[in-house]
């Protein structure tokens, strides 16, 4: 299990991936907020929070995740990778993907963000008028 930890706001969030499980924790007292597992073979590489203590997260996503009715993207974009990441060669590519969780660590919103390559969300951030940005990078898929 590959552990990250990520300090956002008076919030000390801990996500793992395989399978893909978030904790969060007020940061001055330690105290825990809420823990999830979380749907599909995830991998979280980054989080922000806004100031209503909601949190956001990106990183890669397989088939599976669970998207909200709402979504940009609702269905995975297949293709066979070339070897990027922690993905194989001729294994299936991921998406990168968005989720919302509000304070109480219901999902809100999820979204897979990507195409027929490997795609993954690799930075996160909020405005203060809500608005939601989220970087990352891209790679060619197997013809």
């Amino acid at each position: 299990m590959r552990n990250l930890s990520f300090a956002v706001s008076g919030l000390a969030l801990i996500a793992s991936y395989s399978p893909a499980f978030l904790q969060a924790a007020a940061s001055q007292n330690d105290t825990i907020a809420y823990s999830k597992t979380l749907s599909s073979p995830i991998q979280i590489m980054a989080a922000a929070t806004d100031a209503q203590g909601n949190v956001y997260l990106t990183g890669s996503a397989q088939a599976g995740l669970e998207t909200t009715a709402d979504a940009a993207q609702s269905a995975y974009a297949d293709g066979l990778c070339l070897g990027v990441g922690p993905f194989t060669p001729s294994s299936p590519c991921p998406d990168a993907f968005l989720m919302k969780l509000d304070a109480q660590g219901t999902v809100v919103y999820a979204s897979y963000l990507g195409g027929g390559g490997a795609d993954t969300g690799t930075a996160v951030a909020v405005d203060a008028s809500g608005g939601v940005f989220v970087a990352g990078n891209t790679a060619p898929r197997l013809s």
